[in-house]
């Protein structure tokens, strides 16, 4: 095909942005209405658009699955336990089967233990997968990890123990993938970590000890990746972190004690990275994945210590800080906790070169460190407490930048701040609503990637140095795909979940999709180079704040096998530099 200039065309549409929440750090979800008992909401899961999944306990029908969105409200899911009991929904997995969108969990009823059930958000289609343990003691599945349009868990039986098992949403598709440890014994498979629609995981097998495995869904497919400490002894892989193309993780070996690796999903690409600790030291904690690098920091006590950052190389691995941790990643900055002398525990930021100071929100040696940083597109929102131990803090990286967005009742306890589409929500206790879901009216502009590139050479498409839509600016679209192929970028308006009969169709490892729709945005540039970078400007213009704009780069070579591949899908939610 013939090259062109990539030029991005956005024909902004008619239709409204989502309506925004009804205040700053307003109540979301009031389900039971006045200061009821404390019970309330826990485990807020984002899913498929702009939904909210979550377990409630309330008088009536005990602890069970609920959802909540702009368009629908708030509502009980299923009520598997009539009445007052529960079942106890807990490890929230959303994953985009061939079925469509799908929520996975774990669940106990009555006469059963606690085994897989999955949900399609009507009570007609949620119910238990499989019975792994029969009776009530259960198979206790857990360490769920979504992965190309399955769910991989750790479950156990008597008859084989604690093992790899995997689901696509149907009885007849929930396997058994391992018997590692032979009978009874276990495997216990921990840390899984998607890469590319395979699980990358530690396990333990008695003539390797617990080292690093894959598996891509079938028995056959599933077996060890590397004993990097050889024999019986363990490496003991933990902290498995996912970079673009690379799983990090850390091990320990004799030679070298713990230290960094990673693995390409290959023997031969599982290597060290860097030797920089003693053989006796505790060595990298608190791995934090921003952008293609990783950021870390050494295990001391009360769990700070000096932060670093790495390329995947020895040569790119660098100290950072001395005394960091709670490392959080919003665009291509690693904002944490820091403590020195002076300040005390105050929020710092880094770039892996300039790391600086946000502000001393505490002057003085002794002061509350900030707890629960969450991505908010141009920073971070955070807990803090200086006059009250219930405020919500947003930083942009600067102290002028640095606000107090709102103070709660101080017997709030604002717990569980999560990002979805660009807002924030969290769970909170007032004296007039009780315990229920809280959240932030306009955290401002924002970036969120979608799924993954299919295979087999998984294109990417994201913003450069993460830059986010503020209205008014310009940001840089790239696009990284398959030699030969031409590229096209597509844009519309994000909407809930449901297949859209135009290309390009579901994102892989996702629940969204993006597609050509009437009254949508239509953007298209082609070229046949391998990236591409697009300029997008968002308008200066008020009305469209909140406004949900997906994209997705499709490639093209009607010469090869397979002649389409698709970008993971990226959502830009147009807005402010702040929230306000």
């Amino acid at each position: 095909m013939n090259a062109t200039t990539a030029v991005l065309l956005l024909a902004l549409p008619t239709l409204p942005p989502l309506p925004p929440l009804a205040a700053q750090c307003g109540i979301v979800a009031d389900v039971i209405p006045g200061p009821a008992a404390p019970g309330g909401p826990a485990r807020l899961t984002p899913a498929f658009g702009n939904e909210l999944w979550f377990w409630y306990s309330e008088p009536n029908s005990g602890k069970e699955l609920w959802k909540w969105s702009e368009q629908g409200g708030v509502q009980i899911v299923a009520d598997l336990v009539p009445g007052s009991g529960s079942s106890d929904p807990t490890y929230l997995t959303p994953c985009c089967t061939a079925s469509g969108p799908r929520m996975f969990y774990t669940a106990t009823e009555s006469g059963h233990g606690f085994e897989i059930y999955v949900s399609d958000g009507t009570a007609a289609g949620t119910g238990r997968l499989a019975e792994i343990q029969p009776g009530s003691v259960g198979s206790l599945p857990y360490e769920f990890c979504a992965s190309g349009g399955k769910v991989y868990f750790n479950a156990k039986n008597t008859t084989f123990g604690e093992e790899l098992w995997v689901a696509d949403g149907t009885p007849a598709g929930t396997i058994r993938l391992s018997d590692f440890a032979p009978g009874s014994a276990h495997g216990r498979p921990l840390g899984m970590v998607d890469l590319h629609g395979r699980v990358i995981f530690s396990a333990f097998d008695p003539a390797t000890g617990r080292e690093l495995f894959v598996s891509d869904g079938t028995p056959a497919g599933t077996h060890l990746l590397r004993d990097i400490e050889p024999g019986t002894a363990a490496s003991d892989p933990v902290e498995l972190t996912r970079v673009g193309d690379y799983v990090y993780f850390v091990a320990n070996t004799v030679t070298f004690g713990n230290e960094l690796w990673r693995t390409d999903g290959t023997a031969a690409g599982t290597v060290l990275v860097a030797d920089l600790f003693p053989p006796n030291a505790f060595g990298p904690t608190g791995l934090c994945a921003c952008g293609d690098r990783l950021f870390f920091h050494e295990y001391r006590a009360q769990g700070y210590g000096d932060v670093y950052v790495t390329d995947g190389t020895a040569a790119g691995t660098t100290f950072v800080f001395a005394q960091g941790s709670n490392l959080t990643c919003s665009g291509n900055r690693v904002f944490f906790t820091g403590y020195d002398l002076t300040h005390g525990f105050e929020p710092w930021v880094t770039d892996g070169v300039t790391t600086q100071l946000i502000e001393d929100l505490i002057p003085g040696f002794n002061g509350n460190a900030p707890a629960e940083y969450t991505d908010c597109g141009p920073g971070v929102c955070f807990r803090f407490a200086t006059a009250n131990p219930a405020e919500i803090w947003f930083s942009d990286g600067t102290a002028n930048g640095t606000t107090l967005l709102c103070t709660l009742d101080p017997a709030a306890s604002p717990n569980g701040l999560t990002t979805s589409r660009g807002r924030v929500f969290f769970a909170a206790w007032d004296p007039s609503y009780g315990d229920e879901i809280f959240g932030i009216s306009t955290p401002g502009a924002s970036r969120t990637l979608l799924g993954d590139g299919s295979a087999p050479d998984h294109p990417r498409l994201w913003t450069r140095d993460g830059g986010v839509p503020v209205l008014g600016s310009t940001i840089d679209l790239v696009g990284d795909g398959p030699a030969a192929h031409a590229g096209f970028l597509l844009a519309a308006i994000a909407t809930l979940p449901a297949p859209v009969p135009a290309a390009p169709g579901l994102i892989v490892g996702g629940c969204d999709w993006v597609g050509l729709q009437a009254g949508g945005a239509v953007t298209v540039a082609t070229l046949s180079a391998t990236g591409f970078s697009v300029p997008f400007s968002a308008p200066n213009s008020a009305a469209l704040e909140g406004l949900a704009l997906q994209l997705q780069a499709v490639w093209f070579d009607p010469g090869s096998a397979p002649a389409v591949q698709v970008s993971n899908g990226l959502q830009l939610v147009l807005g402010t530099a702040a929230p306000h």
